[in-house]
């Protein structure tokens, strides 16, 4: 679980460094709820025109986390 999370720390901390990110691939990358959320916690400002998650785990909760920074991405 360890590992897990730092994966996800260094992506998290990756996409804030970017200004823009226009498409984002992370199929097949075994990404669950909690991965989820802080992948989407970190797009939430970002300007995301398109995210690819196919072939992960993501439950109800990370569906909820992605929602909710989509509202937010400020693609006009």
């Amino acid at each position: 679980m360890r590992e897990t999370f730092s994966f996800f720390a260094c992506i998290k901390h990756f996409l804030f460094l970017l200004q823009t990110i226009i498409t984002l691939n992370l199929q097949l990358n075994r990404i669950a709820d909690v991965g989820a959320q802080v992948i989407c916690k970190a797009l939430e400002t970002k300007t995301l025109t398109t995210l690819d998650l196919h072939v992960n785990n993501i439950g109800n909760a990370g569906a909820q986390a992605i929602g909710q920074a989509l509202e937010r991405n400020q693609v006009k």
